[in-house]
């Protein structure tokens, strides 16, 4: 019988502060060549190891990072890949691209119940390899239900292709082999917004070098460190080390693990935001004063890519209310403000409230007989967004859930980015699309639901004690080490 890779996929960063549910119809769906297509090079690592590839589904959130999916929308997407699998035995293996943190209404971890939902199908000798996000939340019913967990090494995120393509190559060689790695995973109470954990840190690339050593060990095939999503209230975030090997004796990598378990965990000061990151007045101080061309201001509190909401005017209403020039906000959501710029035209005059429509603690500020520049359509005619323009001040608002992370979503909005001298999107950390075209940069810590000062969020369903919350705490890895 012919050797066959099942592939499929379901990915969704959530955020439990943002309000708005996430649904069905906030996916697009890939099935069968689409998905081949969408994920060529790994098709072909399978491919070329000997194997053929069946193809299921790939569900992606369009919305990038949203709030809890709900459990209609989940068991929609859920059943149809559970039941892709076939039960007739043929399948030699399982390749899955989740995320790692996505939140399910009435379930808790959607990757954990996913993947072992498949592991009853597929039953206990077919090898599962999972490709997973830096930011994961990893709960040990995943790390028990599969065989191989591979997760990105940069945030930003730039090797996740790279991540896919071993995860299947990994798949591939224990097919080959006819093996079963193990997986072995420790917990480290700790919690930081991803801003305080990019890869660029040198504590971060002392962690990442210490994996690659783990991997050298005779027996060891992947070794990833996952940092946690920090807006999840839930009993399993924080950060993890997950190893997976064959090795027939584990004590030396368990030793090496919590090693590095105990060294993450004294290091844990060092977890610290960058020294661009700054109270809110501060920042637009500094941007206004700023002598560069194109100064980018993250609004991190309402950082969309986080899961935050999106609809929050507060640095629209700061810069109005400061008499700012020349500046940009780019990115808030409101379909109603789109619809009324929409309704008057491009060169047209309106009056219109904007943010606060989806969360009642954003703000909202009105904009009087406000100038409309541009109005984006849809191949069906159906307004996207509008560029609105008011005292000096232009502001790109959109029907949809939208954040701007790179130049040609500036370009394919109409807006030469340019013209401006402040540009305000809804990032933390600026992606690298950004950080070629910026001239100087800062993090405004703005309130909202991803705001990077997380010891002002509630937890209210998080296992404690659990750092920042609580410090100076007797901490085992010993005792996480599964």
């Amino acid at each position: 019988m012919e050797k066959k890779i099942f592939m499929g996929g379901f990915h969704l960063e959530s955020n439990t502060s943002n309000p708005v549910k996430v649904g069905f119809e906030d996916f697009e769906i890939k099935r069968g060549e689409a998905l081949r297509s969408h994920f060529q090079k790994v098709v072909r690592t399978i491919q070329d190891a000997g194997y053929s590839v069946l193809p299921a589904l790939y569900a992606e959130s369009t919305c990038v990072a949203g709030g809890v999916l709900s459990i209609a929308g989940f068991r929609k997407i859920a059943e149809e890949l559970i039941d892709s699998v076939p039960l007739d035995g043929s399948i030699a293996g399982v390749w899955l691209y989740l995320h790692g943190s996505m939140q399910v209404e009435f379930i808790g971890s959607g990757e954990a119940f996913l993947v072992s939902a498949i592991r009853e199908r597929v039953g206990p000798n077919v090898p599962i390899s999972v490709a997973l996000d830096f930011h994961g939340n990893i709960t040990y019913t995943l790390t028990r239900s599969a065989n191989l967990i591979t997760g990105y090494r940069t945030a930003p995120h730039v090797d996740i292709e790279q991540t896919l393509i071993t995860a299947a190559r990994l798949l591939c060689r224990a097919v080959s082999e006819g093996v079963l790695p193990w997986i072995i995973q420790a917990k480290v109470p700790m919690l930081q917004p991803g801003e305080a954990a990019t890869t660029d840190m040198p504590h971060i690339k002392c962690i990442l070098e210490t994996l690659d050593e783990i991997q050298e060990i005779d027996g060891v095939w992947r070794a990833s460190y996952f940092t946690g999503m920090s807006w999840i209230d839930c009993p399993h975030n924080g950060s993890s080390i997950v190893v997976c090997g064959t090795a027939k004796d584990r004590t030396q990598v368990e030793d090496k693990v919590l090693v590095l378990g105990k060294r993450i965990w004294e290091d844990r000061y060092k977890f610290r935001l960058s020294d661009n990151s700054m109270d809110t007045e501060e920042a637009i101080h500094l941007a206004a004063k700023s002598d560069k061309k194109v100064v980018f201001v993250s609004d991190s509190g309402d950082n969309v890519t986080a899961g935050a909401v999106g609809d929050n005017a507060y640095m629209l209403k700061r810069f109005l209310d400061l008499g700012l020039k020349k500046a940009l906000i780019a990115g808030l959501w409101d379909e109603a403000a789109v619809d009324a710029g929409a309704e008057a035209g491009a060169g047209g005059r309106v009056t219109v409230s904007v943010g606060g429509k989806h969360d009642a603690s954003s703000t909202s500020v009105l904009l009087k007989d406000a100038l409309v520049k541009r109005v984006n359509r849809d191949s069906n005619g159906k307004a996207t967004g509008v560029l609105l323009s008011i005292a000096g001040i232009d502001a790109a608002i959109n029907s949809e859930r939208v954040s701007f992370t790179n130049e040609d979503d500036f370009v394919e909005f109409g807006i030469a980015y340019r013209d401006y001298h402040i540009i305000v999107v809804k990032l933390g950390y600026l992606y690298p699309g950004l950080s070629l075209i910026q001239d100087d940069s800062y993090i405004a810590l703005t309130r909202g639901n991803a705001m990077l000062t997380i010891k002002d969020f509630h937890y209210t369903k998080q296992r404690r004690p659990l750092y920042p919350f609580e410090d100076n705490f007797a901490y085992d890895p010993k005792v996480t080490l599964w």
